[in-house]
C-alpha cells in the first residue's frame, strides 16, 4: 500500500516546504484557511481521478490496483493538508472533522463512487431479511437463522422504511462510510482517556481511520456491534 509512505512523507514536505522561506509559501502554509482549502482540493480531485475508474478493471488486488496516480496524489495532499491543520494554534476541532471526514470518504465511500452495488454480496442477504420483516412485521427463524437475532435487521427496516426507499439496498453502499464515522465519537472518548496532548487524539484518530481495513464496516450485525463495543469501552473508560 503506498498510504503508510505517504502518511510518513508528509510531515516532511511540510517541514521542505516551511524551510524554502519563500514569502508566498509561507504565506499560505501559515495562513488560517489554508487546511480547508486544501481539503477541499484534495477531494476535487479525488473524485476526479475516480472517474476515469472502470469497476470492470478491477482486480484480486481490488479497487488500489486500478487507481490513478492522482488518487494518491489526492490522499497525499490530503495527508499534507492535515499535518497544517495539526500545527495551527489553537488546534479548530471543526477543522480537523472536516479532515477525517474526508479521508472516511476518499477511502470508505470510493466503491460507492465508481459502482453503485454493494461491495459485498452477503449484504443482500442481509436486505433481505430485512425487507421480510419490513413486510410482515414479524420473523421467521425456520427460513433463516439470520432471524434468531433480528435485532439489527429491525434497525435497518425502520430506517428504511423513515428515509422512503422501497428497499434497504438503498443502505447499503454508504453503509461503511456511516459506520466509520459513527465510530469517530467513541474513539475520541477513549483516545482522550488516554492521551494528555490533543494533537495525539486527533492523529490516533486519523490512523484508525487510515488502518481500519478490516471489512466488516458493511451492512451487517457486526458493523453495529463495533460501534457498541466502542461506546461501552468509552463509557468505561470515562
Amino acid at each position: 500500500m503506498h498510504l503508510p509512505a505517504t502518511a510518513v512523507a508528509a510531515p516532511r514536505l511540510l517541514h521542505h516546504l516551511l524551510s524554502l522561506r519563500d514569502p508566498r509559501v509561507i504565506a499560505y502554509v501559515t495562513h488560517p484557511h489554508a487546511p480547508v482549502v486544501t481539503c477541499i482540493g484534495a477531494l476535487l480531485l479525488w473524485l476526479v481521478a475516480l472517474s476515469s475508474v472502470q469497476i470492470r478493471d478491477v482486480s484480486d488486488l481490488g479497487l488500489v490496483a486500478v487507481l490513478p496516480a492522482g488518487a494518491f496524489v489526492a490522499l497525499g495532499l490530503l495527508l499534507l493538508s492535515y499535518a497544517l491543520a495539526l500545527r495551527q494554534q489553537p488546534l479548530r476541532t471543526h477543522v480537523l472533522l472536516l479532515h477525517v471526514g474526508t479521508l472516511i470518504f476518499m477511502l470508505y465511500g470510493a466503491t460507492t463512487v465508481v459502482s453503485v452495488a454493494p461491495r459485498f454480496t452477503i449484504a443482500w442477504r442481509h436486505v433481505g431479511v430485512a425487507e421480510y420483516i419490513a413486510r410482515t412485521g414479524t420473523v421467521a427463524p425456520l427460513i433463516d437463522a439470520y432471524h434468531n437475532w433480528p435485532g439489527f435487521f429491525a434497525l435497518i427496516a425502520f430506517v428504511s422504511d423513515v428515509a422512503g426507499f422501497d428497499s434497504a439496498i438503498h443502505l447499503a453502499p454508504w453503509a461503511p462510510v456511516v459506520f466509520n464515522l459513527l465510530y469517530l465519537c467513541p474513539l475520541i472518548v477513549i483516545l482522550r482517556t488516554a492521551a494528555v496532548d490533543e494533537r495525539t487524539v486527533w492523529i490516533g484518530v486519523w490512523f484508525f481511520c487510515l488502518t481500519n481495513w478490516i471489512g466488516q464496516d458493511y451492512l451487517a450485525p457486526q458493523a453495529l456491534s463495533f460501534f457498541l463495543y466502542l461506546v461501552v469501552l468509552a463509557v468505561i473508560l470515562v
